[in-house]
């Protein structure tokens, strides 16, 4: 295996393991939300492209003129991001033999398409709820997505937003996340520790960090109400497991209300994160550090349940055209002395349209006359079916530092390539080159100095997701189907 393929095959259990709760075996191994769909390489995106996200769609400006050319802008900010993030990842492709990593990419079936098509074409439990059940329904309904007054000039129907209660659970999750990822990347150098610094990491700064984790999870159930906004979710679990056709109809209402169209007529069903000033809000983002002193270690480290000793072909690798019209890559060799730096967060994403309660309810099936539709997962391992998982948080990196050997070799192709604006990748990270967005020709800002190579802005190294169980996967006691 070339020395690159090594190193980021290292640097990527590593990130995998302080990003999905897996550092000190406190969380379940096989934990439904510890799968990861990664970009490869990683996506630029300018922070401008997500004002949406704070400012919503309604665009300001001196004049009605620039009100109305700003709200269309930030309708197709919300368009893009939108068809961005939807889609279901395929755990059976290129790394078929992990099941909990996969790459990301645009397949055929988006999530929004296949939740569409089983909430119209499948037949659920005809059991009648009592008036209470209906009415408790009813009541956390309104309390995690209410209507707000931006009415459908079409249908009259209000549209259905995530709640504050709801998006403030969001927001305390991703900081308790923020801070167990921390914890997890100080308890994985201390397993294998390559320096003394390692080794007293735990030591020292042990107790500080399981700290913090504690605080960061009474916070999210104090302030962000955890158990009262899960106990309210496993209620309509449990209730829509006895009569769905109720639920069903306000999820159809909820999705047709939250369609929306863009200046070009693209319809999308509108999806932002919480908290929506990420970007700027240093709170939300940890601090990363990998080194050659990790590799021997997070090399052959078992990230996950099932992974192998298959090659995974992770290559820093770089190509001397700029426009990225050459698909020639190169692997580069000489890593030594290689080390790595960024902040990462994990952003939850919002979607008030899509109710995974009613995939993952055990009171449905698909009707006989369902049309392009299959088994959404069987829940295998690795799974198979056209709605394994769906991402529910974006993983963004920036402020990137990495140096190493050939960066400092003038002669190298690697550096030429850099410094004339080339593509260069390391795994999920993109170093340099160009990238298009609506049309125009941008450039990935990157340095090389004396420290390395230094990379600026905004970019998208994958996806959370949460894999699904077996669905359908109806319960055999119901007799009664409508």
């Amino acid at each position: 295996m070339a020395a690159s393929d090594k190193t980021v095959k290292a640097l990527m259990g590593f990130l995998y393991g302080a990003l999905t709760d897996a550092g000190d075996g406190a969380v379940e191994q096989n934990a439904p939300e510890r799968f990861i769909c990664w970009c490869l390489p990683g996506i630029p995106i300018d922070p401008e492209e997500l004002r949406f996200n704070i400012r919503g769609l309604t665009g300001h400006g001196n004049t009605p003129a620039e009100a109305a050319e700003d709200t269309a802008l930030l309708v197709g900010q919300a368009s893009r991001f939108a068809r961005l993030v939807d889609f279901t990842p395929d755990a059976t492709s290129v790394f078929e033999e992990q099941k909990q990593m996969a790459a990301f990419e645009h397949g055929e079936n988006s999530l929004a398409g296949l939740y569409e098509r089983v909430l119209t074409q499948s037949l659920v439990a005809s059991v009648e709820l009592t008036a209470e059940d209906k009415e408790k329904l009813e009541r956390i309904h309104n309390a995690l997505y209410p209507a707000i007054d931006e009415v459908n000039i079409m249908t009259g129907e209000k549209r259905h937003v995530e709640s504050l209660l709801l998006t403030t659970y969001k927001e305390y999750q991703a900081n308790y996340e923020k801070v167990l990822s921390e914890y997890n990347a100080a308890w994985l150098k201390s397993q294998n520790p390559a320096t003394p610094e390692d080794a007293l990491q735990m030591t020292i700064n042990g107790p500080m960090l399981a700290a913090k984790r504690d605080a960061a999870l009474s916070e999210w159930e104090s302030n962000g109400r955890k158990s009262e906004i899960e106990d309210a979710q496993a209620y309509i679990s449990a209730v829509t497991e006895r009569g769905l056709n109720l639920w069903r109809e306000g999820l159809k209402s909820r999705l047709r209300t939250s369609r929306l169209a863009d200046a070009f007529n693209q319809q999308f069903l509108i999806t932002s994160m919480v908290p929506g000033d990420f970007v700027s809000n240093g709170a939300g983002w940890s601090n990363f550090s990998f080194s050659h002193k990790d590799v021997d270690y997070f090399e052959s480290h078992k990230a996950t349940q099932w992974e192998t000793e298959a090659s995974l072909k992770w290559t820093l690798s770089f190509s001397g055209d700029a426009s990225g019209s050459s698909t020639a890559a190169t692997t580069v060799n000489n890593v030594d002395s290689f080390e790595l730096s960024c902040k990462i967060a994990q952003i939850p994403l919002i979607r008030a349209w899509f109710d995974p309660s009613f995939i993952e309810s055990r009171a449905w099936k698909f009707g006989p006359s369902a049309v392009d539709l299959s088994e959404l997962s069987d829940g295998g391992a690795p799974p198979h079916g056209s709605m394994v998982a769906y991402p529910i948080s974006v993983i963004f990196a920036r402020d990137v530092k990495v140096n190493f050997a050939e960066l400092h070799d003038e002669t190298s192709e690697l550096t030429k390539s850099i410094k004339a604006g080339g593509k260069a990748s390391l795994g999920v990270l993109t170093l340099s080159g160009s990238y298009k967005r609506d049309k125009q020709e941008k450039q990935v800002q990157s340095n090389i100095t004396t420290n390395g190579l230094e990379v600026s802005g905004l970019q998208i190294l994958g996806f959370r997701c949460r894999l699904l169980k077996k669905s359908p996967n109806p319960l055999p006691s119901i007799e009664s189907w409508t």
